[in-house]
C-alpha cells in the first residue's frame, strides 16, 4: 500500500463527511467543500476516521490511492482552519498598482484594480 494513502484521516468533532460513489463532501465550520474522486477507490467512514483503500496494485491504482486521500485530508482541513492569506503577494501587487505597472504573468490578471 501507498504509505499516505493507508494513513487514515482524522475528522474533527463539527466535520461531517458525506461519501457517495464517485463524490466525497466534506463540511465544516468554515463551509462546504465536494471533490469528484475515481471512483474506484474504495472510501469508508469508521469511529471519526475517514479511510482510502484501492482495488489493485496497479501502478494507475496506487498513484490513485495516494491523490484520493490527500484531496480528502485536504477538504477536512479546509472546513476546519482558515488557510492563510498571501500577503506576500498582496504586498508585491499594492506595489505594482502604486508605480502603474500590471503584472506579466499570464495567471494573473493583468490590469491590478
Amino acid at each position: 500500500m501507498s504509505r499516505i494513502g493507508r494513513k487514515p484521516i482524522e475528522v474533527p468533532s463539527g466535520v461531517t463527511v458525506t461519501i457517495a460513489p464517485g463524490r466525497v463532501e466534506v463540511k465544516g465550520p468554515l463551509g462546504t467543500l465536494s471533490q469528484v474522486v475515481p471512483q474506484r477507490m474504495k472510501i469508508e467512514q469508521e469511529e471519526g476516521q475517514v479511510i482510502v483503500t484501492r482495488p489493485t496494485d496497479r501502478g494507475d491504482d496506487r498513484a490513485l490511492h495516494g491523490l484520493t486521500r490527500t484531496l480528502v485530508a485536504n477538504m477536512v482541513e479546509g472546513v476546519e482552519k482558515a488557510f492563510p492569506s498571501s500577503s506576500r503577494f498582496r504586498a508585491s501587487a499594492t506595489a505594482r498598482r502604486s508605480r502603474g505597472k500590471t503584472s506579466s504573468s499570464p495567471s494573473v490578471s493583468r490590469t491590478l484594480s
